[in-house]
C-alpha cells in the first residue's frame, strides 16, 4: 500500500518530507485501536525456509543476508489499513504477514506492499535546571533504514500474536496507559536490547501522540510521547551508569546516544538536517518543536 493510499483516509494535520529516496507523514493522534485480519490457511505467508529452495526469491534473501547478515525472517505485522476516527483515534487493520517480504519489498515488487506496524518512543527528560531534554541515537551503518543517520528512540517492530492487540490492564494502585500491550512489550523489547533499560523503571506518562507513514523504511509507526524518570545530564550521556547504553553482547542498531535541548532542535536540525531522519524531523515538525523552514518540509 502506497503512502498517498493511507494518507488520503488521514483526519487533522499531516506534513510530508520529501527526499531523494523518502516520504513521509505524520498526523498528531491521542489513541491507537489495532485490529487483527482474519487469515486462513491459503492466505498464510509461509517463512522463507518453506520455499522452495530454487524460487528466485530464495536467492534474493540470500544475497541480502551476505550483504546484512543481522537480517532474520520472522513474523511481523503488516498494516491493511488505517484510518484516524473521531476523538483522534488511529485505528489500525492488521495482517500477519514475514519479514523477509519486507526486506526484500524494493527488490521484489509483488511484495512492495508490506508496512511494517512499527514504534518508536518520543523520550523528553528535564536536566537540574528544569530545561526538557529530547533522547536521539545514532543508526548503525548495517541497518536496514536510515543507515547513520539520528532518530528518536528506542524503536522497533511490533511483536506478533493476536493476544497482544488488546488494552493493558490498570496495574494495582495505578492508571492504565491504554496502548496495546503488543506496544507496550515492543518499548519494553527495544529498552532492554537497545538501551539496556528496563521501560518501567526508566518512562512514565506513555502516550500514543502522532503516527507516522514511512514510505522509506515501509512502516506505519505509532510514536509514543514518554516522560523521564529522574534528571538527566546531557554531559553524561544516557545515565550516569556505566551500564546504560548500548553495548555489551551483540551488535546494537545504535552507535551513539545524545541528549539535546527541546529549545535547541531548531538550531541542531538547520545544522545537520542530512543526517537525521525524516520521520525524526516531521514529528518534530507535529508537536511544533521545529519550524517548516528547519525541517526542509511541505505542509499537505
Amino acid at each position: 500500500m502506497a503512502h498517498a493510499d493511507i494518507a488520503c483516509h488521514l483526519g487533522g494535520q499531516s506534513w510530508l518530507l520529501a527526499g531523494a529516496d523518502q516520504r513521509v507523514g505524520v498526523v498528531r493522534v491521542r489513541g491507537l485501536r489495532l485490529e487483527a485480519r482474519a487469515v486462513n490457511d491459503e492466505d498464510r505467508v509461509p517463512g522463507i525456509a518453506e520455499l522452495d529452495a530454487r524460487d528466485p526469491r530464495v536467492g534474493a534473501w540470500t544475497q541480502a543476508r551476505a550483504s546484512n547478515p543481522a537480517l532474520h525472517d520472522g513474523p511481523i505485522w503488516s498494516v491493511d489499513s488505517a484510518a484516524v476516527e473521531p476523538h483522534s483515534v488511529l485505528e489500525v487493520v492488521l495482517r500477519p504477514d514475514r519479514y523477509w517480504r519486507l526486506a526484500l519489498g524494493a527488490r521484489e515488487p509483488e511484495v512492495a506492499a508490506v508496512r511494517l506496524l512499527g514504534v518508536k518512543a518520543c523520550i523528553v527528560g528535564n536536566d537540574r535546571n528544569s530545561e526538557p531534554h529530547v533522547l536521539i541515537a545514532r543508526r548503525a551503518h548495517w541497518v536496514r533504514a536510515y543507515p547513520g543517520q539520528w532518530e528518536i528512540c528506542p524503536a522497533g517492530g511490533v511483536d506478533c500474536g493476536p493476544d497482544l492487540l488488546r488494552g493493558e490492564r490498570p496495574p494495582a494502585g495505578g492508571t492504565a496507559s491504554g496502548l496495546p500491550t503488543a506496544i507496550l512489550r515492543t518499548l519494553d523489547r527495544e529498552m532492554r536490547e537497545e538501551l539496556a533499560l528496563e521501560r518501567a523503571d526508566r518512562l512514565m506518562d506513555e502516550q500514543v501522540i502522532a503516527a507516522a507513514f514511512d514510505d522509506h523504511a515501509a512502516s506505519l509507526d505509532a510514536i509514543i510521547g514518554a516522560t523521564w524518570r529522574g534528571v538527566v545530564d546531557p554531559r553524561r550521556g544516557l545515565c550516569d551508569s556505566s551500564a546504560c547504553g548500548p553495548g555489551g553482547a551483540g551488535e546494537s542498531e545504535y552507535s551513539d546516544l545524545a541528549w539535546v535541548a527541546r529549545d535547541d532542535l531548531p538550531g541542531f536540525v538547520r545544522r545537520h538536517s542530512a543526517a537525521i531522519s525524516a520521520v525524526t524531523r516531521a514529528v518534530w515538525l507535529a508537536l511544533g518543536w521545529i519550524e517548516e523552514a528547519d525541517a526542509g518540509a511541505a505542509k499537505s
